[in-house]
């Protein structure tokens, strides 16, 4: 069977899971639950339904495991035992709903908190304080496998080796570190602060029900997401048109309309599906 969810029609194995209440079906039987609503969106189980797992429960829920009840999900400040137990858009934080990107500069991420929490998206390794990460130094092009990428963080200099990707003229990358994609991140965390209506497995309210807050906001989400996975952001820099025709403009979107009423191009949906999986 194929989904069009996120606007993409695409196969889904008739074994998996199934997709999560919020998720856009043409048919019921494509849903975990069985059951979409009369606006053809997945819904699952209603607040206090018995459950046994998160999948069940319907948006904005999850399945408490003591009570084996659908339960409403933590908003932020709320006390939570992990992430599924907060709103799509937080993260569970010293048994606290968190906002990503809600940590300053120079605060100690303490527990098992993560560079997310950071304004920056950046968290030093030995202290876990959140800093501004290392930006490139030299040219992003190059056109020797002996050249260095240098790099610059706080008073230091960093080198790695450039990359390959799928580059017209042979010409190779030297990739972005965290602190040139600040910027990106920040286009993230304002899309969190929109509070997407989504399922609990949704990590930062990526969802159908999302795009009712603005399709121009949620297509910056994509976008930023997608430019932040330095795998896929090297492949399709500096590329073949035929390559980024593919990559980077409606061929997998159709157009949707911003709050300003200007068409935009929804592109970068492909992968951004698969920089979902990694990150999730």
């Amino acid at each position: 069977m194929s989904d069009t969810s996120d606007g993409v029609v695409k196969c889904v194995d008739s074994t998996s899971t199934g997709l999560l209440p919020g998720d856009a079906a043409d048919r019921d039987e494509w849903c975990y639950s069985g059951k979409r609503d009369s606006d053809g969106y997945c819904k699952g189980k209603l607040a206090n339904d018995n459950c046994t797992t998160d999948y069940q429960c319907d948006v904005g829920l999850y399945c408490n495991q003591t009570a084996l009840k659908c339960l409403s999900a933590g908003s932020e400040g709320d006390s939570c035992l992990y992430s599924q137990t907060c709103k799509s858009y937080l993260t569970c934080y010293n048994s606290v709903c968190t906002a990503y990107g809600s940590l300053a500069i120079g605060t100690i991420v303490g527990g098992s908190g993560t560079a997310k929490l950071c304004s920056t998206r950046y968290m030093n390794s030995a202290t876990r304080a959140c800093e501004h990460g290392p930006t490139l130094a030299s040219a992003m092009y190059q056109n020797t496998s002996t050249y260095m990428c240098n790099y610059t963080y706080g008073t230091k200099t960093l080198q790695d080796y450039p990359r390959c990707g799928y580059v017209a003229n042979g010409s190779l990358l030297c990739p972005p570190m965290e602190g040139d994609l600040e910027s990106y991140w920040a286009a993230m965390v304002n899309f969190t602060k929109l509070k997407p209506d989504c399922h609990v497995k949704h990590q930062y309210g990526f969802c159908a029900h999302a795009k009712k807050l603005g399709c121009y906001q949620y297509t910056l989400a994509v976008h930023a997401l997608y430019q932040m996975d330095a795998s896929t952001y090297i492949m399709v820099q500096n590329v073949p048109s035929c390559v980024m025709n593919w990559a980077s403009t409606d061929y997998w979107y159709p157009k949707c309309e911003s709050s300003s009423s200007t068409t935009v191009k929804i592109g970068l949906a492909a992968m951004s599906l698969m920089v979902l999986l990694l990150i999730l």
